[in-house]
């Protein structure tokens, strides 16, 4: 099992709020495009914002294990070959505010602290799209300072937000081996664990 599954999974579970465990051979399953896309009807849908070097293989884990996507990024070819890759279901959204308002759980993981406080707060912006109900979980490396301002604009409009930058590379992004190191204001209401 990699630590991007494992991880990744109990990402998922603090913002999606049930449990559900994989087997080794079920895991197994859930790698290749056709079961990915079999099992994408039965999951919610994710969101994922920034497919850059890092978030094209974290979206591609997502899609692996099942999960529909809803994308933006400021590059839309890049967003269109992830789709064209076939790996599950990917719907191309026109703005940041889009894809947070289709999901109720959607991951980012933009460049650098300008980059990531412009798609918060461009016109169609990520805080566009937050309210209750919403819950972000922002991979991007920031100073704390950073992620406390971000933290405060999503949890003002009444949703949630996980920090969670991880460690690794372009290959351990598309391994399923990257680690994150989370934090979050309020653990107990965002669920239970989920491993892949």
């Amino acid at each position: 099992m990699s630590r991007l599954g494992l991880v990744l999974g109990t990402l998922l579970t603090l913002v999606a709020g049930h449990t559900r465990t994989f087997s080794p051979s079920r895991m197994a399953a859930h790698r290749g495009p056709t079961a990915a896309m079999s099992a994408a009807g039965s999951q919610t849908p994710r969101g994922f914002i920034g497919l850059g070097i890092m978030g094209q293989g974290m979206a591609r884990c997502l899609l692996r294990a099942g999960y529909p996507l809803h994308v933006w990024t400021r590059n839309a070819s890049v967003a269109a070959a992830l789709q064209a890759e076939g790996l599950g279901p990917v719907t191309l959204a026109a703005s940041p505010s889009e894809v947070v308002r289709a999901c109720d759980r959607t991951f980012l993981m933009l460049s650098t602290p300008e980059v990531c406080k412009e798609v918060y707060t461009m016109r169609g912006g990520v805080l566009e799209g937050v309210a209750p109900g919403k819950a972000l979980v922002d991979c991007a490396t920031l100073r704390p300072e950073d992620m406390g301002y971000l933290e405060s604009e999503v949890l003002a409009r009444g949703g949630r937000f996980v920090e969670a930058p991880v460690s690794g590379s372009k290959g351990p992004a598309e391994q399923g081996s990257l680690i994150f190191m989370t934090a979050v204001r309020d653990l107990p209401t965002l669920g239970t664990h989920e491993t892949y």
